[in-house]
This record gives C-alpha cells, sequence and structure tokens, in this order.
C-alpha cells in the first residue's frame, strides 16, 4: 500500500471543514475512511480497466494499486457529525 500526497481541497469555516479529493478511476467501493487521534485516513484502490486486446498504449501514467491519504484534523472536530459522500 503506497501512502502518497495527491492534490486535495480543504476549506473550513467556524462550522464545518469540507475535503475534496479527486479520485478518478476509482471504484466508489474500494473507498475507506477511518479516525483515529484527529485524523482522517482514506484508503482505496485504482485498478487498470479492462480493454480491447487490439488497443496499443501511447501513454500509462496513471498510478495503479492501493492508497492510502492522512489528512490531519483540528482538535474541535466533533466525529460524531462526521460524514462522506462519493458523487
Amino acid at each position: 500500500m503506497t501512502n502518497i500526497g495527491i492534490p486535495m481541497d480543504i476549506y473550513e469555516s467556524p462550522r464545518e471543514i469540507v475535503i475534496i479529493v479527486p479520485l478518478g478511476g476509482v471504484d466508489k467501493k474500494s473507498v475507506e475512511l477511518f479516525f483515529d487521534d484527529f485524523q482522517l485516513m482514506l484508503k482505496w484502490a485504482r485498478v487498470k480497466p479492462q480493454l480491447k486486446e487490439d488497443l496499443i498504449i501511447q501513454q500509462d501514467e496513471c498510478y495503479r494499486g492501493e492508497f492510502t491519504q492522512t489528512i490531519q484534523l483540528p482538535p474541535y472536530v466533533y466525529f460524531d457529525r462526521i460524514h462522506s459522500e462519493i458523487t
């Protein structure tokens, strides 16, 4: 499992924190969230899609495999109010 620094947007107000993480090509079922000691840990997997046999690779740069990302949360987070949405 690889811990990579993927780009993300983090917005904060006195009432909420919004974190947007682009996970294009990732199966929604592979995404997991964990909370521990004021850290949000994301885990996901990206696999190579099934393609036609006659396709010739022109460029192959997408990261594939299992990945994790850790985000430090502020100490005033109410963990019982955390929710996620994958769109």
